[in-house]
Formats: structure tokens, sequence, C-alpha cells
């Protein structure tokens, strides 16, 4: 079997490639990873070289730079996106456009060679999300209402995919990930502010935040993606990723403090207080008359104060029953051989 893997220098994406290469053989993939360099993409770009793995820097954003990809024979993996954190839309250039614009150009490069092939797209919740509060899980049937440039862009790359499924007849398995979590963390992603600010002694964790989140340890979202090739249930369809485990945010910084070693001593908001900031932090119209950085900042504030990106993926675990990682162990496997501090964080892939 050989496979195309995009995204090939990122968190999941280089996890991907590594059991790939283990199962299959390192000639049996191809890997797509970022021209742009960084100290954490460097050092993956090292560990995929030294398995023998191919590797092919190209900008998803310049379609020059697609010209002559060679087809894959069994399978293509699209995992390379960009994750930051943007409310307004931004121009075609813009690095976030790569979750859309950079989807299109891959589409577009590989067309009637996908024929028959599996194409597994790493979507996200939050093509989701909540135009308001909410304590019930996402589920595949919720609307889609992204609030950020982010869910929305991941959404039309979803949409993307189905179109071009439909015009050169290959198989999809679109798979909309919770909160993916893990060593080497990228910056910025709501573990990493969580781990600074438990690592600080931070006001922030030492809140026992109420809101309900669906998280996912890296390797179990391996395990679904690899199992595409196997279970034919997972193609045609849409499935959350996440373990179905009960956390709220709160609990996850508890679980953090212990890993770290740390005493957690963390105290509840006022019930009138979350009522209040929930109301508040879901008043969209507001957003437009704050600064970028304000908004985004009430966008994850909805996330933690409510069940934001909480959602049921009993669907997954119907067609594809496996054993998951616990929020205890993925907290502990995230900081494990690491003296109580994380090693350098990761930035986003594309």
């Amino acid at each position: 079997m050989r496979f195309l893997v995009t995204g090939a220098t990122g968190m999941t994406g280089s996890r991907l490639v590594s059991r790939l290469a283990r199962r299959f053989g390192p000639e049996s993939v191809l890997a797509l990873t970022s021209p742009f360099k960084t100290p954490e993409q460097d050092r993956r770009r090292r560990r995929l070289g030294e398995l023998g793995v191919r590797q092919l820097a190209a900008d998803l954003l310049d379609p020059k730079a697609l010209e002559g990809l060679p087809a894959p024979a069994d399978a293509v993996f699209h995992l390379a996106a960009e994750l930051g954190v943007h409310l307004r839309d931004e121009g075609a250039g813009a690095p976030i456009r790569v979750n859309d614009t950079g989807t299109e150009n891959l589409l577009k490069s590989l067309g009637p060679t996908l024929a028959g092939k599996l194409f597994v797209y790493a979507s996200s919740i939050g093509v989701v999300d909540r135009p308001s509060y909410a304590l019930d899980r996402l589920t595949e049937d919720s609307p889609c209402r992204p609030r950020t440039a982010y869910g929305r862009t991941k959404l039309r790359g979803e949409e993307l995919v189905v179109e071009a499924a439909r015009r050169h007849a290959f198989r999809t398995s679109i798979l909309r990930l919770g909160t993916v979590y893990g060593p080497d963390c990228r910056e910025q992603h709501i573990f990493d502010h969580f781990t600074r600010w438990v690592e600080a002694g931070a006001p922030k964790a030492r809140i026992d935040w109420p809101g309900k989140i669906s998280l996912v340890y890296v390797e179990d979202v391996v395990d679904v993606m690899v199992g595409a090739l196997e279970e034919p249930k997972l193609h045609g369809g849409v499935f959350l990723v996440a373990n179905q485990e009960d956390v709220t945010v709160g609990e996850m910084v508890r679980l953090m403090h212990e890993a770290l070693g740390k005493e957690a001593r963390l105290f509840a908001l006022p019930g009138w207080l979350v009522t209040a900031a929930s109301w508040l932090v879901f008043q969209s119209w507001l957003w437009r008359w704050l600064p970028e950085s304000a908004a985004a900042n009430a966008w994850r504030l909805s996330l933690i104060i409510s069940n934001g990106f909480y959602c049921d993926s009993s669907k997954l675990a119907r067609v594809f029953p496996k054993a998951w990682v616990g929020a205890r162990e993925g907290v502990r496997l995230s900081y494990a051989g690491r003296g109580g501090r994380k090693e350098e964080y990761a930035d986003h892939a594309h």
C-alpha cells in the first residue's frame, strides 16, 4: 500500500506517518511537509528522515508547488491546516486559507487520479461550534454554525472534499476531531495555555472551570485514521472523534497539576457570575465592536465556561470500537519524561 500524508510535521501528522511507515514500510509513505521552517518542524523532519520516509516540502496555497504531485496508490490523509484563532475572515493569501484554498489546490492537483482511492480529511469540531449557551453534546447532526474563520474554512474544506468525491468517484472519511492533545501540543492550543498557566501558578489555572470538553489523545486519532484503511463503515460519512469521558476544563486542570507534581487548589466561580459570563460571551454581535484579540478571548472563554466543544462520539464508537486513552493517562503521557515541563511547542503545519 502507498499513502500521501499532508501536514506531516504536525503533532498528529508526524505520528501518523511514523505509524504507517512502521506498519507498511517507509517506502509506502510520501510525507508532504511545510516549506516553513520552525525548530519543532525541523525536529520532526529529522525524525521522518531517520525513518527513511520520502518528504516533499510544498505550500498548499501555491498551486505550482503541487504540479506533478505523485498520485497515491491507496489513500490520502489530509491533515495540513492552519490552526490559529481568527474570528474575522481573511483574504485569499492568508495562512488560514490553507484550510479551504489549500484543500482545493490539493484536490485539483490530484484530480482523476483519486478515483477509487480513500481520502481521509482531518476536520474539526470547530465546524459545528455553538451560537448560544448550551449544555447538550454536539452531534454529527448538529447545525454547522462556526464562529471562527478556522471553523468556516474547515467546513468549506469538508464541502470541497465531498464535491470532489462525487466528481472523481473516490471514497471519503471526514473526521471532526475533538480537542486533540498530547506531547508537543502546538503553541496557543488550550492544552498549551493551561500547561503554561499551571506551571506559572497563574490565577486562570486556579479556577474550577465548569465547561465540559471532549478530549482525544493524539494516538487515538491515529488509531482511527489508520483504522479507516480497513473499516469500510468509516467511509462515506462524517464522524466526531473524541473520548466519551465526561471531563470539565476544571477537571483537566486538576489532572495537569497532578501530572506536573503541583498541588491543585481550585475554586468554583459563583453561579451568578457563570450565568452572566455565559450570556455575555455568546453575544456575537458585540464582537464586531471589539478588537480582534478581545473578541478571540471572548470566544475562548465561551468554550471553558460552558459546554463549548463537548460532543457525542457514539456514532464512531458503534462502527469502530476501541479502547481510548483516558484523560488522566493522556495528561500523564503528555508530560512523561520531561522533568515536569514541556519541551518545545509545536507550530502549525501546512
